[in-house]
């Protein structure tokens, strides 16, 4: 984008010449979006990994299996609280400016789809937030009924 350009853009996302109803810029700089991103992120995983450290009649889990319910409880989290949030309110994020919507815009300016409410991002967001829970908890996890009954017959 050249500086002239720049100049006259209203706001920051690629293409320039992209709709974004009622753009409000974000208050917050990146590194702060980070932190309280970070912030949140430690808040949620803290309580995970107690639990994980009583696991086992108290004896924990081994490092390599710590580590891997870590990362999926993380997965969890970015999959329902952050896409969740964009599922619900992806109308008005280049309007509002709280914590979220401002994390949104960040990655939007490598991906302005985000703030246009891009019909097909919507509907991949809506559809993979959701089944997340029923692809991995349900199906990937149901041949863990399944053949323990087979087992006992």
């Amino acid at each position: 984008m050249s500086s002239s350009e720049l100049e006259h853009a209203l706001h920051l996302f690629y293409p320039v010449w992209a709709i974004i109803k009622d753009y409000a810029a974000s208050t917050l700089s990146s590194p702060v979006i980070l932190v309280y991103f970070s912030a949140l992120v430690v808040a949620f995983l803290l309580p995970a990994a107690y639990a994980l450290t009583r696991a086992r009649s108290g004896q924990g889990l081994p490092r390599p299996e710590f580590a891997v319910a870590m990362w999926f409880a993380l997965w969890g989290y970015i999959h329902f609280a952050v896409e969740s949030y964009f599922v619900f309110n992806h109308a008005t994020l280049a309007a509002d400016c709280v914590l979220f919507d401002q994390m949104w815009k960040e990655y939007a300016l490598s991906d302005s789809r985000y703030l246009t409410s891009d019909t097909f991002t919507v509907c991949m967001e809506t559809v993979t937030t959701p089944f997340y829970y029923y692809g991995y908890f349900i199906f990937l996890n149901a041949n863990w009924l399944v053949i323990p009954g087979l087992l006992l017959l």
